[in-house]
């Protein structure tokens, strides 16, 4: 038995908007508009005023002139955009004030949620000239899932039909049409397509995603190599494990498949960049993470790092020490990006200690960049875990309290003093009081 409130519901106004590009309009467009045509109540079907020389060719006026000869019976149906009122919000504000009470909108099945979600988000809001909305009920219904590689309706798009028309593929631009356009309206319309819209530049394509993506195998004059970084009007490409920016101006595609993710012998081979000092369980650990790591731009760079200070020792520390503190710093920042801190932090944090030790021994001047680094050392030398998430202040005075208690001798004291004076001159304000009058007079703190 249907109740007194159904009856409510029944007799209230209802209405069924639509919103669509249609540039120009398709056979999947139609599936949209049928769906509107077979529910209840007051139907608007709405296409966009945009007009432009690149992906809107054709006028509003001219998308309505073809839905009209689509759909013959209904030309009332159809009702175009404008600067006033451009959106789908605004569509819905004036159902409401003609009085509709349940809404239903018709769109693509990978539209539902966004415009479920924010339709209902502003349901019952007004700004203060009293535009918005207010339903009762508020459904927004699918039209269907849009796949570019199916035949039919469900493969075509309004960017398919104007490659189509630009092409001069006929027969694909006729396919792509509802059933009621005539040969000739669609060969005048592939026209207008052809005549308006203006070919991309590579610079265009480029930032459309179009071409030239990572991953993408290029050449430049006599370089090829792999994209594994995309910049504003250039990419970085590896090409035996070395990185090359080119100039869009400069690239053209290759069709070949780079050699990814091996393991040779000790080697991990990635990007064309083979490890020199990984071992075969490393190198074998490394195969796996390439498969998990979306930036290869990061990961190669970490790559190159962690081999680098893999074989490094006293000798390297000794004659490359501006290169060594470098190299752990890239190994940390791209680290981040890769999710294997912990990693490095256990290889950099030796590293660091010999680089500190050496620089205290050769007097080597540190900067305020380094005041991180030289917190941490000071921090395990005084058997403090770090703390990442304290600040080299802290660090600091944290590893002087617990080092204040310690029994040295007076050359170990000096040694320690020296490690604390490079952080004062790297800009770290530290509470050397923490240390007793003596101990600072042993420490050369004084």
């Amino acid at each position: 038995m249907i109740k007194v409130s159904q009856l409510m519901e029944i007799s209230e106004k209802r209405g069924t908007i639509a919103f669509m590009r249609a540039n120009p309009p398709t056979s999947g467009h139609a599936k949209v508009v049928d769906l509107a045509l077979a529910e209840p109540g007051i139907k608007r079907v709405y296409v966009s005023h945009t007009q432009d020389n690149k992906s809107n060719p054709l006028t509003p006026d001219e998308k309505i002139h073809m839905l009209h000869t689509m759909y013959p019976n209904h030309k009332a149906l159809f009702r175009q955009s404008s600067k006033e009122e451009p959106t789908i919000f605004h569509a819905a504000a004036r159902m409401h004030r003609e009085g509709i009470k349940h809404l239903t909108v018709v769109a693509g099945e990978d539209r539902v949620k966004e415009f479920q979600d924010k339709l209902d988000a502003y349901n019952g809001k007004f700004d203060k000239n009293g535009n918005g909305y207010n339903f009762k009920s508020i459904h927004v219904k699918s039209a269907g899932v849009r796949d570019p590689d199916a035949e039919g309706a469900e493969g075509i798009s309004g960017t398919k039909m104007r490659e189509a028309a630009l092409a001069g593929k006929k027969q694909d631009f006729r396919k792509g049409l509802h059933h009621n356009i005539s040969n000739k309206d669609a060969d005048e319309l592939m026209e207008k397509i052809k005549s308006r819209i203006k070919p991309k530049t590579i610079r265009e394509q480029y930032l459309d995603e179009e071409i030239f993506n990572i991953g993408d195998i290029v050449k430049s004059d006599e370089l090829q190599g792999e994209i594994i970084a995309r910049g504003s009007n250039y990419v970085t490409i590896v090409s035996e494990g070395i990185e090359h920016k080119c100039w869009l101006e400069t690239l053209k595609e290759v069709d070949a498949t780079p050699k990814r993710d091996q393991v040779y012998k000790e080697s991990f081979i990635f990007k064309g960049y083979k490890t020199k000092n990984f071992t075969r369980s490393l190198s074998e650990s490394f195969k796996d993470i390439a498969k998990n790591t979306d930036d290869s731009y990061a990961l190669l760079n970490y790559i190159k790092s962690l081999d680098y200070l893999l074989g490094c020792n006293n000798n390297s520390i000794t004659e490359n020490f501006s290169v060594v503190r470098i190299q752990t710093e890239r190994a940390r920042r791209y680290s981040k990006k890769i999710g294997l801190i912990k990693l490095t932090e256990a290889l950099i944090s030796v590293i660091e200690e010999d680089l500190l030790r050496y620089a205290v021994m050769e007097n080597v001047k540190f900067t305020t960049t380094d005041r991180n680094m030289i917190a941490r050392v000071i921090s395990s030398t005084a058997g403090i875990i770090n703390n990442t998430s304290a600040s080299p202040e802290n660090e600091i005075n944290n590893a002087a309290t617990s080092l204040r208690k310690e029994h040295l001798t007076n050359p170990g004291w000096e040694l320690l003093g020296r490690m604390f004076n490079m952080a004062t001159q790297a800009g770290i304000k530290w509470n050397k009081d923490i240390f007793s009058n003596s101990i600072q007079t042993l420490m050369g703190l004084k």
